[in-house]
């Protein structure tokens, strides 16, 4: 559904318009016959189209966050152990569908009971706003929603045996062994899930959960493998080939990137603290759906004219990792986003 709902921000297939992108070349005879750009054939704009569907995505995706915020009384007693209140308690709005959901589930592990978090309602809201927010072409990852998800399911079977749901020791259990199982099919990778697992999500991990969650997670990479959602009959989006070795002198390169991605990282961290202090302390936040969408416009609106932003993230990160081709027959258009590759490796020709 994400490939489906990010193709007709770019075009629809002749054929069937139920077909992605991907699914409509491959149907093709040639290259892409059946795949017909909003620009190229109709009088409205192709650019128009893109920032248009993409902000209608988010919109979506912000709308169904909001109205399924949940209800939460804060008691402001016993602010001091020596000074008695009197003040009455405030009620706060909890977005639960909204981030990533790992320090909410990590909390949860931890023995806080947050109710509604891993609920059916969020659960629906989780999934179709990954699939909205992934779609709108906005550089946003489905890994750490896919956590919650699992972990939402994780919970709500639990209520199938009472042994599990009457049990907060074991319903955490099995919310570790689901967290693990997110992970392995978000990157595909059974064992990275229960490393993730053990090391950043649980707090009480003994080995009969680790054996679970590595059932789990090797359940749900076979599950992916069978449903072959790519089409390329594998676990992952894209698959890395080198035929040649790296040289030793492009060390020095990797150990330029490594500390610069270091900083750059940092440096988002910190940015992304202080415009969360400027959304609580002035009027944007009480205007969360409006700040997505002017937020979403201006990214779809610069990331147009640069092909290697206007593809989706896991389209560009597929084309960074594959190995360049000896010989090129045709030099590709800057304006060709069905050849990112191409352009990737021209350029880095060039340099």
């Amino acid at each position: 559904w994400t490939e489906l709902f990010a193709g007709w921000k770019e075009g629809y297939c002749r054929v069937d318009w139920r077909l992605s992108q991907t699914a409509c070349c491959r149907e093709s005879a040639i290259e892409c016959e059946h795949w017909a750009q909003w620009g190229s054939a109709h009088a409205i704009s192709g650019k128009a189209v893109f920032v248009a569907m993409g902000s209608l995505y988010t919109v979506i995706a912000a709308i169904l966050v909001v109205r399924s915020a949940t209800r939460i009384t804060v008691s402001n007693h016993g602010v001091s152990s020596s000074v008695e209140t009197n003040v009455s308690p405030t009620v706060k709005m909890a977005y639960y569908g909204a981030g990533s959901g790992i320090p909410e589930v990590k909390s949860i592990l931890a023995g806080f009971v947050v109710h509604g978090f891993l609920g059916v309602r969020i659960l629906i809201v989780k999934t179709l706003g990954l699939i909205m927010c992934c779609a709108s072409g906005i550089m946003a990852g489905k890994e750490g929603p896919m956590v919650q998800i699992a972990s939402s399911l994780g919970n709500i079977s639990t209520r199938i045996f009472d042994k599990y749901y009457k049990n907060e020791a074991k319903k955490r259990e099995i919310i570790s062994a689901a967290a693990a199982a997110g992970v392995s099919v978000a990157f595909g990778a059974p064992i990275g899930g229960v490393l993730f697992s053990l090391e950043e999500v649980s707090y009480f991990f003994p080995n009969k959960t680790m054996l679970r969650s590595l059932a789990c997670a090797l359940v749900a990479a076979l599950v992916l493998k069978a449903y072959d959602p790519f089409g390329t009959g594998k676990l992952v989006l894209f698959q890395t080939t080198y035929d040649m070795d790296y040289h030793w002198f492009e060390m020095v390169a990797f150990v330029v990137i490594g500390v610069f991605g270091g900083l750059y990282g940092a440096m988002f961290c910190r940015l992304n603290m202080a415009v969360n202090r400027i959304r609580k302390n002035t009027r944007i936040g009480r205007y969360p759906i409006l700040e997505v969408s002017i937020i979403t416009a201006l990214t779809l609106v610069v990331s147009y004219s640069n092909p290697f932003t206007r593809v989706g993230l896991g389209e560009l990160v597929g084309s960074l990792f594959q190995e360049c081709k000896t010989s090129n027959d045709r030099i590709p258009h800057i304006n060709d986003e069905n050849s990112v590759e191409e352009l990737l490796c021209v350029t880095g020709n060039e340099l």
